[in-house]
């Protein structure tokens, strides 16, 4: 729901926090037709972060925060540029169905 967007953005602020690189982008998409169909309490929510200041190092503890933070996180699909130092990762959290 809108109302768990401002913990979303905590979450992944503290997170680009804690490996010391900058979060500029979080977009929460739109849940699909199909899933809000879905059977059961538990949907995946698809999320695009964009984060900066990310050399070879900090990726790899990003992908650790990412994978192991409190939230249930799926990472889809990464895309690194490392001459600007940016990494551009699609996810999928989980939240309950209201």
């Amino acid at each position: 729901s809108s109302a768990d967007i401002p913990t979303v953005y905590a979450l992944f602020e503290k997170i680009a926090s804690d490996v010391g690189v900058g979060l500029q982008v979080l977009d929460v998409s739109r849940v699909s037709d199909d899933t809000e169909k879905a059977q059961g309490p538990i949907r995946p929510v698809p999320v695009i972060l964009r984060f900066a200041n990310v050399d070879y190092g900090k990726l790899k503890q990003l992908l650790t925060a990412l994978e192991t933070n409190i939230r249930l996180t799926s990472i889809e699909s990464i895309a690194y540029d490392p001459l600007n130092q940016s990494v551009s990762i699609s996810v999928l959290i989980y939240s309950f169905t209201q």
